[in-house]
């Protein structure tokens, strides 16, 4: 039996895929997604593909975590933003990994969109993992600047983040 071996976020690289994931790395996150049972390895795994911003790997190149984001506009809040999902493997759910990606993905796509004219004006997250959920009922998270929205229709926890620069669209 091959037992994962947790040490901590600092034993985590985070390798950038948004827009450029290379097809090793594109293998690899099939694979993930299917080995942790987030999606099956067939079409939902090769729609989400292209929407991957950014996944975690420990010392060993062991995917431990994927982010993705598509561009969405909810009704209640009707502006371009980024719907951002995050899988983080069961072992590592507790080290900090999923705040780290979404820091790391909040600059990435911060970057992109001041370099593309703002396809996207921020990032939205709908709270369902433990981990983010521990960060408290403040309206906004201090580690992450990410304000709530208020509840989507099934009730769960919106927050967003909107990017230094952008404005909102007509």
């Amino acid at each position: 039996m091959n037992e994962t071996v947790v040490a901590s976020v600092e034993d985590i690289e985070f390798i950038v895929d948004w827009k450029s994931t290379t097809p090793e790395h594109a293998t690899a996150i099939k694979a993930f997604w299917l080995r942790e049972s987030a999606l099956d390895a067939g079409e939902k795994a090769q729609q989400r593909l292209p929407q991957v911003v950014l996944h975690a790997q420990d010392r060993s190149g062991a995917i431990v975590g994927v982010c993705t984001a598509i561009r969405s506009v909810l009704p209640h809040i009707g502006q371009p933003m980024y719907y951002y999902r995050s899988f983080v493997a069961a072992p590592w759910r507790k080290h900090g990994v999923a705040i780290s990606m979404l820091l790391r993905a909040e600059q990435c796509l911060g970057d992109f969109a001041r370099s593309h004219g703002f396809p996207c004006i921020g990032i939205l997250i709908e709270v369902q993992s433990v981990e983010l959920r521990t960060l408290g009922s403040q309206p906004i998270w201090p580690r992450t600047r990410f304000t709530y929205a208020g509840p989507n229709p099934a009730g769960r926890r919106l927050f967003v983040h909107y990017f230094e620069g952008a404005t909102l669209k007509d």
